[in-house]
């Protein structure tokens, strides 16, 4: 009886420890599996095998480093279309892409200058005049929309220069039926130069632009309003561009 209780005894032991041996295999087995599988997923995303994602990833830093590196350029300059009739502008105050004088800017009289232009297209009805300044607040990183510097529009169609200090306010005696729109600043008239120091060269694009019809917009018009007053009636477009800078 004693024989027999000891036998079955370190029966029950043999098994009890490999029933251990092979839960332990198992455990392992699977966490090592489970350990692979995580692995593959971080190296190469569902979908993708792990030459491309390791491609996507480099990819991916290669575009950031620009993004935070490369600081993007001044907007172009508006262009007027090509292949229509062109007139010519110029101002006696300063060469086409050359700086602005003092007197024509904020830190100094502040007066609008001298503009002349040459005759327009046939059927020409009146000219509008706009200038901007599409490098604000800074060339290196401009806003989305240029600051507008002067709006004034219902110039008659046999003017062909403005003088310079044209007054700020709505309805204009010279040139007789003129009237001047809203800046950015939300005045109205003409407001010159007047970059943040040390922003660097500043462009003030001064644009022309012949119509076929009065637009007989009311006074105090924003550059977008006079823009789309004037779609579809633009006969020809002429630019001249100063600069400034505050060191």
């Amino acid at each position: 009886m004693g024989a027999s209780w000891l036998r079955l005894f370190r029966l029950t032991e043999r098994i009890f420890f490999c029933g251990v041996f092979l839960l332990v295999l198992a455990l392992f087995c699977g966490g090592c599996s489970m350990s692979h599988q995580v692995s593959e997923e971080v190296r190469a995303p569902r979908g993708l095998s792990g030459e491309t994602a390791a491609g996507e990833l480099q990819d991916s830093t290669t575009k950031r480093g620009i993004s935070e590196e490369v600081t993007p350029e001044a907007p172009d300059v508006f262009q007027p279309e090509k292949g229509g009739p062109q007139m010519k502008l110029e101002s006696t105050a300063f060469r086409n892409q050359s700086p602005i004088p003092r007197d024509h800017t904020e830190d100094g009289r502040d007066v609008s200058p001298p503009l002349k232009w040459s005759d327009p297209p046939a059927g020409t009805k009146e000219f509008a005049i706009i200038c901007d300044d599409p490098d604000a607040p800074s060339p290196r990183r401009p806003a989305p929309e240029p600051w507008v510097h002067w709006v004034i529009y219902g110039i008659p169609a046999d003017v062909r220069e403005l003088p310079a200090g044209i007054p700020a306010k709505e309805k204009l005696d010279t040139p007789r039926g003129a009237v001047q729109g809203k800046n950015s600043w939300g005045t109205v008239g003409y407001r010159g130069p007047a970059p943040p120091r040390g922003s660097g060269r500043h462009r003030y694009v001064f644009t022309l632009y012949a119509l076929d019809t009065s637009l007989g917009l009311a006074p105090g018009a924003t550059k977008a309003q006079l823009l789309k007053a004037m779609e579809g009636h633009v006969l020809a477009t002429a630019q001249w561009i100063g600069t400034y800078e505050r060191p």
